[in-house]
């Protein structure tokens, strides 16, 4: 039958043995220690990532606070310019409608003075008119 030889056995162990400390060093651990580099370096990209996504988030947050505070600040110079605009045309206006009252009452003056002298005028040539009117109502 099968005989089991001894020295084939210690050749073929101490070979196994040979081959699993070569391997081991040749082999495994350079790829575990490979596998670990890649796994570290991952999980500090991923952790750089959530680092970035967290900046860029606090980055959007500041924007949109500045955006909402421009438009705020945009509003009241809005609101300012509009107010200074309507009181400087109220200004305008007040100014024209005072020019107009003094235009007005200078006219008014000139109308007095115009009928008085018309009334000077009529009452001066009152007897001519009635005599003209006499004339003419007799000729009639």
């Amino acid at each position: 039958m099968l005989d089991i030889s001894p020295y084939l056995v210690l050749i073929s162990g101490a070979t196994f043995l040979t081959m699993l400390f070569v391997l081991n060093n040749i082999l495994y651990k350079p790829m575990i220690s490979f596998m670990d580099n890649r796994n570290n370096s991952l999980s500090s990209n991923e952790s750089a990532i959530k680092a970035c996504q967290e900046a860029i988030i606090a980055n959007n947050n500041t924007h949109d606070e500045i955006i909402k505070n421009a438009g705020i600040k945009a509003e009241k110079l809005i609101h300012a310019k509009q107010q200074d605009a309507l009181s400087k045309s109220e200004e305008k206006i007040q100014a024209s409608k005072d020019g107009l009252e003094t235009e007005y009452e200078a006219f008014l003056k000139e109308l007095e003075l115009a009928k008085g002298q018309l009334k000077t005028s009529i009452s001066a040539n009152a007897d001519k008119l009635s005599q003209a009117i006499n004339n003419k109502l007799v000729s009639l």
